[in-house]
């Protein structure tokens, strides 16, 4: 009815008043299961054997009282978070202040009305149920940013910073501990570019705004330990169900890599293997530029074809080794003789 597994709330009575006991078992029964203990002394260990969702506690009994009771369950990790609702022959205002400072909930005056008692522990059960629901909520979502490959950073609406993720601790280079309540400035500053001026963090920007803001091309972050690295990400603002913005998220992650690779891949794309000449792909795209260019400048263009005669027979002869070896060594001859920008290509 209230519990997120779908399981019957359990509900612990300790009083040693039998009539009452039998009141509020009959009262409550309809919404959960209802457990008793007439003992004080032994309140706590029932407590950590029933589990209970909820427990109502006289604080007139013999033995020890309700809030040396409550001071035992709230000193119990067991306990401690369970919700107790007082149960007082007393409704002073000081009585009232002395049970919620004390740690209770709530509290009923007796005589105990059936309907108050049922309206009162429902609400707490509800309570209860939506705290637990916001509890998974939050464990699920910390798994998934626990193991997500980008970094993250949430801050409050001051740009504090009170969340980092496993792969935001290692660019960043600093833990959680250390960065919690520090500016997002001092746990990743960024810069434009190589050598370029410094440059506002998106957050700033994405809760000034309530939108989302994306950091700006050829952007650098400092590690702490001095290096700089580039880095892309986006922020957004974390906005309340009220609307109003209450922190902000930057998702960020190290593009060096990933542009070391690039340029990697495209210099594959454009060079012999073997000699690490342009091959007919990149000659043909500087060849157009290059004629493009005589033309407008009314000049003259030079091409110069060259083939290595008999080389099938070196091959077959010596090997394809020695013949790899062999156009190594041309195109470095033909290197060596380039004086005014002049390209060498394979084919």
């Amino acid at each position: 009815m209230f519990s997120v597994s779908g399981s019957v709330p359990r509900i612990l009575l300790i009083d040693d008043d039998i009539d009452q006991i039998t009141l509020l078992h009959q009262v409550l029964k309809s919404i959960g299961k209802v457990f008793f203990e007439q003992n004080s002394v032994n309140a706590l260990k029932q407590a950590i054997t029933v589990r209970p969702d909820i427990i109502l506690l006289d604080i007139q009994m013999p033995g020890i009282n309700g809030y040396e009771v409550l001071a035992q369950l709230k000193r119990d990790s067991a306990t401690a978070l369970i919700p107790v609702i007082f149960i007082t022959a007393h409704d002073s205002i000081e009585e009232q202040l002395h049970c919620l400072r004390d740690g209770a909930v709530d509290f009923i005056a007796k005589p105990l009305q059936p309907s108050v008692v049922a309206a009162r522990v429902r609400t707490q059960l509800m309570l209860r149920n939506r705290e637990r629901q916001l509890v998974e909520v939050y464990r699920h979502a910390r798994v998934t940013l626990d193991s997500i490959g980008d970094a993250v950073i949430t801050t409050d609406n001051e740009c504090r910073v009170t969340y980092l993720n496993p792969a935001a601790e290692l660019l960043t280079g600093i833990v959680l501990s250390d960065a919690n309540g520090l500016p997002i400035e001092e746990i990743m500053p960024l810069r434009i570019g190589t050598d370029g001026p410094p440059h506002v963090n998106p957050l700033r920007l994405a809760i000034a705004e309530d939108r989302v803001v994306g950091m700006a091309l050829n952007c650098q972050m400092k590690c702490r330990n001095g290096q700089w690295i580039s880095v892309e990400d986006s922020a957004a603002p974390l906005v309340s169900e009220t609307g109003e913005v209450i922190g902000g998220v930057i998702v960020f992650d190290d593009i060096s890599e990933s542009k070391a690779m690039a340029l990697k891949m495209s210099h594959t794309l454009q060079h012999d293997q073997l000699t690490n000449l342009p091959n007919r792909f990149l000659l043909m795209e500087n060849l157009e530029k290059e004629i493009e260019k005589a033309k407008q400048a009314e000049d003259k263009l030079g091409l110069i074809v060259l083939d290595v005669n008999r080389f099938k027979l070196i091959n077959e002869e010596f090997g394809f080794d020695y013949g790899d070896i062999l156009l190594k060594k041309i195109a470095h001859r033909l290197k060596s003789h380039l004086r005014n920008n002049e390209m060498v290509s394979r084919h």
